[in-house]
């Protein structure tokens, strides 16, 4: 993994180092929630750049069919299991 400093303003002092994330099919969230909590105890500040559940502007349908190059740069993928058999949706 690499983790991006954004020290680039030449006063020394350490900064977080930053992960950028996508979030993919997030359902409640649990992923992101996680991370969220995690990284910054560990001095990293996690920016999610992507969610398929969340953000509007993601591409919807078959993940299979989302061009690579719709999805942000990004250091870790987080990518929960299907959970239709646990969704109201999914009896749908």
């Amino acid at each position: 993994m690499n983790l991006r400093s954004e020290n680039g303003n030449g006063n020394g002092r350490q900064q977080p180092k930053v992960v950028r994330y996508v979030d993919l099919f997030c359902g409640i969230g649990g992923f992101r929630v996680a991370i969220n909590k995690a990284a910054p105890a560990q001095g990293i500040d996690p920016v999610c750049v992507f969610s398929s559940d969340i953000d509007e502007k993601c591409p919807t349908g078959d993940i299979k069919t989302v061009a690579e190059k719709l999805v942000p740069d990004h250091d870790l993928l987080l990518g929960g299991f299907p959970c239709q058999p646990f969704s109201i949706i999914g009896r749908n």
